[in-house]
């Protein structure tokens, strides 16, 4: 230690690898872990409060304003890669480079967290729609207008996102974390009790229970499958991880009825980053959600408080039995080259779906004119 000067010290700490978890109880707020940083004597900042950029933990939110405006789990989106000339030419592409264009369903592009098709329904949403799903979770809604922030190109904290996938989990009902129930004295006199949390409808309840429906593909089939692989979680899980540019924010958040769990892990600096695949959400964040899981399954007592199944109802209209790629036909392309999928469709246009998107394109075609 004698040989370290201030400069090696400041060197440590910028380039120092830290994490957040934080867990709560969905239906009541109730927080479960709170670890606001690495040591707080050293290093006092509370991370669990801190906004980052979000990534692809941000997508589900996307997907819940599309489901809110009328979409389907079946929905096919967009995959062909497209510039957008109105955003300087921005040209977004697959996280894994996925160039294998056509069509894919909505369901498997959350749960693959696909980027061409999230910025295509983006765009088919609409921003008044998503601003309005992100003001009910509770979520800055500043970037919304920005098409890069459906792919987390926006700050969040873990003390925003947690209660958001909470919602999820508790038929759209959103519920603000509460920290502190009572508070006594040494002689256990009652100083103060907390009220009962208010809890917000920010989602149709059948719309939160398709958008787990996609998120347990994530967890299943998707992102996420660390959870079963590697740790051997056997439990209901939704989840969704997340990788900012560069590798610089990793995110995963898992979610039960019992339990909503997100860690966050990354340098303070973006400009520390990883350079590959080791920075993602799936190989950083998610292994701290799925040890912590790992202890909540192992105690009997634990598992059937927190690790309790969904109430997904039985509505028949939002499964996900749907083939996970489609191509369009010639017919089809010409349609969409003619009439939208461009990212120019007014805010009010009817919602897309599968079925509806193309609907009286023979009258557009061959519409009289007025006289």
């Amino acid at each position: 230690m004698d040989t370290l000067s201030y400069r090696d010290s400041l060197w440590h700490y910028h380039r120092l690898l830290n994490a957040a978890v934080f867990m709560m109880d969905p239906s009541s707020g109730a927080v479960r872990a709170w670890v606001g940083g690495n040591h707080h004597r050293y290093l006092p900042y509370d991370l669990v409060k801190a906004a980052r950029p979000v990534a692809s933990t941000i997508k589900p939110v996307v997907y819940a304003a599309a489901l809110e405006r009328g979409f389907h789990p079946c929905t096919y989106l967009d995959n062909d890669k497209k510039s957008y000339a109105e955003f300087d030419g921005w040209t977004p592409d697959n996280f894994d480079r996925d160039s294998t264009g056509g069509e894919v369903a909505m369901w498997y592009a959350l749960a693959k967290s696909m980027n061409r098709p999230t910025v295509d329904l983006y765009f088919r949403t609409g921003v008044d729609t998503i601003t309005q799903v992100l003001k009910s979770l509770g979520l800055p809604t500043r970037e919304a207008d920005k098409p890069a922030m459906a792919l987390g190109a926006m700050d969040v904290s873990l003390f925003q996102l947690v209660p958001a996938y909470g919602s999820f989990a508790m038929q759209g009902k959103r519920v603000t974390p509460q920290f502190i129930t009572r508070i006594t004295d040494a002689s256990g006199k009652e100083l103060y009790k907390a009220g009962k949390p208010r809890g917000v409808q920010a989602l149709q309840p059948e719309n939160a229970a398709a958008l787990i429906r996609m998120l347990q593909r994530a967890v299943d089939q998707g992102t996420g499958t660390a959870l079963r692989s590697r740790y051997g979680l056997t439990g209901p899980y939704a989840g969704k991880t997340g990788t900012s540019q560069d590798y610089s924010d990793a995110w995963f958040v898992a979610c039960t009825p019992g339990l909503v769990a997100g860690a966050w892990v990354g340098a303070f600096d973006p400009e520390i980053h990883f350079n590959s695949a080791l920075g993602t959400g799936g190989s950083l964040a998610l292994p701290v959600v799925g040890k912590a899981l790992k202890v909540v399954e192992s105690s009997g007592t634990l598992r059937s408080k927190y690790v309790r199944g969904f109430s997904l109802g039985s509505d028949s209209t939002m499964t996900l039995d749907c083939a996970a790629r489609r191509e369009r036909n010639a017919l089809e392309r010409l349609i969409d080259a003619a009439f939208g999928r461009d990212g120019t469709r007014p805010e009010d246009a009817a919602p897309d779906t599968a079925d509806t998107e193309r609907r009286n394109v023979f009258d557009k075609l061959f519409k009289k004119r007025e006289e």
